[in-house]
């Protein structure tokens, strides 16, 4: 018997301590405007670190998403971020399995900066979703991995030791 191994991983996972500062340059070879996903809690900083960049370099729409990884969500990001090259999403495993999905369906690149170490949403070519009375639904297998991953240390080592793989 023959057994094929292989792995699939995003087309580029860079590591920096202020990868959110470099965001729109990190996009531009994806197009010239960003739908950016962004968790709450992040927001703020999002806006004063990324959003100055994308004014200089590029078009970027920030979108503060709250809630589950549902079909109604992702539709709703589907057809808000039609018009833009493609697909960022900043924060937390919903969050990222939203921004994949809503990459996934029009087929548009998708860039992740995530905001834990603990989850596995920034790597994977699935996405979690749940109903909007936060039952799960189903696991999306999308067609590809993101396209970059961008691991901001200095982010994700604010996070409670908790959300940090334990060996």
């Amino acid at each position: 018997m023959n057994i094929t191994k292989g792995i699939a991983s995003p087309g580029k996972f860079l590591v920096q301590a202020n990868a959110i500062n470099d965001l729109a340059t990190h996009g531009k070879a994806y197009g010239a405007a960003a739908y950016i996903i962004c968790d709450q809690f992040i927001v703020e900083r999002v806006r004063q670190k990324a959003l100055p960049n994308f004014i200089k370099e590029q078009q970027g729409e920030l979108v503060v998403f709250g809630g589950q990884c549902s079909d109604s969500k992702i539709d709703k990001h589907v057809q808000a971020a039609r018009d833009f090259d493609y697909i960022v999403g900043i924060g937390g495993g919903k969050t990222l399995n939203t921004a994949k999905a809503t990459a996934h369906f029009p087929g548009k690149p998708v860039l992740i900066l995530p905001t834990l170490a603990s989850t596995n949403a920034p790597c994977t070519a699935i996405s979690g979703i749940y109903n909007d009375d936060d039952t799960f639904n189903r696991y999306l297998f999308l067609s590809k991995n993101p396209d970059v991953v961008l691991a901001n240390t200095r982010i994700l080592a604010e996070q409670s030791p908790m959300f940090l793989p334990q060996a």
